[in-house]
């Protein structure tokens, strides 16, 4: 009975085994954002989340002038930030500053410059933005601590366009993301993280609410190109057609994360199945064992009919 007790609740777990996933997307409205079009894909599993992105910036008006042909082919710097104070789900300019969005995502207390905490907490402990140092080769080589949680573009370095004015980067895995808790939520330690900033040079430029959403309700409606002629005149003649396909980055990174929840998957079947079994075969042991009369009882039991034998002869 114990053993099919414990087979039941084998084929139990392996009927419930999951991976959890959440996935978040932020749209890039060209109505509200200035004409610059795309979008930023995040997704969360457990112990690591993995980002991807596109943006458009060939009919960005740059009423402003921060985003130079230059500062455009230097590449983009981008961040998870605190809050979002907009209207809109996207917006460009000033409606990116410090009072829309906030600061850098930094629970850990990282201390750039730009770290929600900078004022307050990284002040109580002395840190200030010299003692910043993170880079992407020291975030690759495992010195994560060194990084805001935030500070996406020091981890894995700036987005460098790929063609003319689009930048299609991703994906990056990142095995220090962002506590799901906080998603749009204070805790008592940390501050929430809520939207997504992108520079040009230091200058916020664009900016989008980041909404916890299904992928594929978010990025398809940026894989086609624009029609227009770019406003934006880079160091080199702009080809609107991106050199991969924002769909294709997304199911890169998705049939990625298919695989580890498949292998995740596997082990802890095989795992439970192994366990299984030794516990089969130790119950199964100690049934067998059970039904036989120990040794010393054997000797007892054929020591008395000896006895009674010699009993019986001398009757006689």
């Amino acid at each position: 009975m114990l053993l099919l007790v414990l087979r039941l609740s084998v084929a139990m777990t392996l009927l419930t085994v999951t991976v959890a996933t959440t996935s978040y997307c932020a749209t890039i409205n060209s109505t509200t954002s200035s004409g610059a079009s795309g979008y930023f894909a995040m997704k969360v599993d457990p112990g690591y989340a993995t980002y991807s992105f596109y943006l458009d910036l060939s009919n960005f008006i740059d009423s402003a002038g921060v985003c130079s042909s230059n500062n455009i082919a230097s590449g983009l710097n981008y961040h998870i930030h605190t809050y979002w104070q907009n209207t809109e789900k996207s917006s460009y300019g000033t409606s990116c500053s410090s009072s829309y969005t906030g600061g850098h995502y930094d629970p850990y207390l990282a201390c750039a410059s730009a770290s929600q905490s900078y004022s307050t907490s990284c002040a109580s402990l002395g840190r200030t933005s010299s003692s910043y140092i993170c880079s992407s080769s020291l975030f690759a080589s495992g010195n994560r601590t060194e990084c805001e949680v935030g500070d996406l573009s020091g981890k894995f370095g700036k987005s460098i366009p790929t063609t003319g004015s689009i930048f299609s980067s991703g994906p990056y895995v990142d095995y220090r993301p962002p506590d799901e808790i906080n998603y749009g939520t204070s805790t008592p330690k940390s501050f929430p993280w809520t939207s997504v900033v992108f520079h040009c040079g230091s200058a916020r430029v664009l900016c989008a609410l980041l909404s916890k959403t299904d992928l594929t309700a978010c990025a398809p409606a940026f894989t086609s190109s624009p029609t227009t002629t770019p406003t934006v005149t880079p160091t080199t003649t702009p080809t609107v057609t991106p050199t991969s396909s924002p769909v294709n980055d997304l199911t890169v990174f998705g049939d990625k994360q298919k695989s580890i929840a498949a292998i995740v998957v596997i082990c802890v079947v095989g795992g439970i199945i192994i366990g299984g079994l030794v516990i089969g075969l130790i119950l199964t042991y100690l049934s067998t064992r059970d039904q036989q009369p120990p040794k010393d009882a054997k000797k007892l039991i054929d020591g008395s009919e000896a006895l009674v034998g010699l009993n019986t002869e001398a009757a006689l």
